[in-house]
Parts: C-alpha cells; sequence; structure tokens
C-alpha cells in the first residue's frame, strides 16, 4: 500500500505498519498577487494536487500500477488530465445547490462522482419525431451517389470526429462491415474538431 502526503505532514507520523509505504512532495506554493482573491484557496488546492499527481506519476515509473486511465489507445498528458480534472470543478460546485440532475445516458451519468449519482435522473437529450421519422420517398445526395430506402445504408454521427466519441473504433470496424454487407454504404457526419 503507498500514501501520499505533504513532506512535513508524513515526517510526524509514526508507527505506521510496515506494509504501508509514505511518499510526500513539498508544501505548495501559496496564491500570488495576481490570484483573484476568490480563487486563492482553490489556487492552493490546484498546485496540491498537482504536487500529489507528479509523485503518483513517479510512482508509476517505478512500476506501481494502480487501476486507471480511460481508453489506453490515447493516454492523457499529465496537464491533458489536470485541465480535465479542473474544469469539472463548475460542475461540482453547481451540484452542491441543485435539487435534481439529468444526464442523457446511464454512462455520463456514472461519470459522476457516487454521492451526486442519486440526485440525476437519466433522461435521454429526445428526438424530434416529426422530423427524424420514416420517409418511403427520401433519398440522399453525396456527389455522383444518389441513395434510397432501397439501398444498405449504415450512420454514424457525432458532434465532432473524435476518439472519444469512438470515432477510431467505428473506422477498425469498417473493413469487417463491408465484408459482412458488402453493398453497404457508410455515411458519416461529424466535426473535424474537439468537443
Amino acid at each position: 500500500m503507498v500514501a501520499v502526503g505533504e513532506d512535513k505532514r508524513i515526517k510526524q507520523r509514526a508507527g505506521l505498519p510496515p506494509r504501508i509505504t509514505l511518499v510526500g512532495y513539498p508544501e505548495p506554493k501559496g496564491a500570488n498577487a495576481q490570484t483573484h482573491h476568490y480563487l486563492h484557496q482553490f489556487g492552493g488546492h490546484v498546485r496540491r494536487g498537482q504536487a500529489a499527481f507528479r509523485v503518483c506519476q513517479d510512482l508509476l515509473a517505478k512500476g506501481f500500477q494502480p487501476d486507471v486511465n480511460f481508453d489506453p489507445e490515447f493516454p492523457a498528458n499529465l496537464d491533458d488530465r489536470c485541465r480535465i480534472r479542473l474544469k469539472n470543478s463548475t460542475q461540482l460546485t453547481g451540484l452542491e445547490y441543485a435539487d435534481a440532475g439529468i444526464s442523457p445516458t446511464l454512462w455520463q451519468k456514472s461519470q459522476y462522482p457516487l454521492v451526486w449519482q442519486p440526485l440525476i435522473r437519466q433522461l435521454h437529450d429526445g428526438i424530434d419525431t416529426a422530423r427524424a421519422c420514416p420517409n418511403a420517398a427520401a433519398t440522399l445526395k453525396v456527389d455522383d451517389l444518389q441513395l434510397s430506402r432501397a439501398d444498405e445504408v449504415i450512420t454514424y454521427v457525432a458532434r465532432n470526429l473524435e476518439p472519444y466519441r469512438g470515432f477510431h473504433t467505428l473506422m477498425r470496424t469498417i473493413p469487417l462491415l463491408l465484408q459482412q454487407q458488402p453493398k453497404a454504404h457508410i455515411q458519416v457526419v461529424g466535426g473535424n474538431d474537439v468537443s
């Protein structure tokens, strides 16, 4: 077992079981004159988090392997991971005052801390069924290709074509899809940005 903490606090701990390894980091710097006064304490927490995270990175480099990561094929660098974690802080602040919340999918709901999940109800964003409904006369023209309901069409739609939305998995699956459905036309719709 490995425990991480501030150096001066670790020095105060004595008599812990030998199976617990204590790893320390230096006391983080405080806020400076340019830091907004609302953020003085928050800035200190960010610096403490960075220091603890760096210690954990060193542990990883030495072979310690805790259970982490979202998609091992696209590992986030240290700066990305910290930025994304802090990006969630405004939602967590809002949840403190919320009476209820909604999430379009159960997976998205599951990404919130367990303590907040009972507050959140899974409710799909919805589909305008007046517009997205069967139409026997519907056609789709892409360059010189005209597709109708008689054609086999596989669609993938995402706000942006990025790994976070499984685009790389789709691209790997296309050869198998075409092997099983050789007459299929694959239509991909999405932006070329990060969302």
